[in-house]
């Protein structure tokens, strides 16, 4: 399929998934190939390929004050030759968006279903007041600054739900980050952060 409009697709999903997206506007360009091949039963599974392009979309919610501009992303998705879980995998190749008046870029592989093998880069450069916005916690009355981070995670995600008993020993993270000029009030903190590097 070729040059399919984000906003007419969100259209074409049932209700109980498309209340998800009543309060947001998007728009944009979708591209996808899908290939599927082989037999289908209780003892087979085809062999699945999928290749997919974002580009030039936006998406906005002005109650909340959100807005991802310039969205692009392209990517891959297959079962793999082995056509299970253990061989499938999504691969975001290459992704970018403008937050706001900040800036994030990347990519992101995740395979093995089974157990959620994640390798990630992030790049991001972010007025931290977006973040404020999307989380809505209303204890934080003013969040402000520049966000920089650069980070590299790779590991299984699933064990994450072990980390009170192994730790991370089984995700792996690296890079670094700053906030310039951090200015936080929270009602719960008996003094506000002011211009901190």
């Amino acid at each position: 399929s070729k040059n399919i409009n984000i906003e007419d697709m969100l259209s074409l999903l049932p209700d109980g998934v498309k209340k998800y997206f009543n309060e947001y506007e998007s728009k944009g360009g979708l591209v996808f190939t899908f290939n599927m091949n082989g037999v289908l039963d209780n003892k087979n599974m085809p062999s699945s390929y999928s290749q997919f392009k974002i580009f030039n979309a936006e998406i906005n919610n002005s109650k909340l004050g959100i807005s991802f501009k310039n969205i692009n992303l392209s990517g891959s998705f297959s079962n793999g030759k082995m056509r299970k879980s253990q061989t499938s995998y999504i691969d975001i190749d290459n992704f970018s968006l403008l937050w706001n008046n900040g800036k994030i870029k990347g990519h992101a592989k995740l395979s093995n279903f089974s157990s959620l093998n994640l390798d990630a880069k992030l790049d991001c450069n972010l007025p931290i007041d977006a973040l404020r916005r999307f989380l809505q916690d209303k204890e934080i009355t003013q969040l402000s600054g520049l966000l920089n981070l650069n980070v590299e995670l790779n590991g299984d995600l699933k064990n994450l739900g072990s980390i009170s008993d192994n730790g991370l020993n089984g995700v792996k993270m690296k890079g670094k980050g700053s906030i310039n000029k951090l200015n936080y009030t929270d009602t719960r903190l008996p003094k506000p952060i002011i211009n901190t590097d």
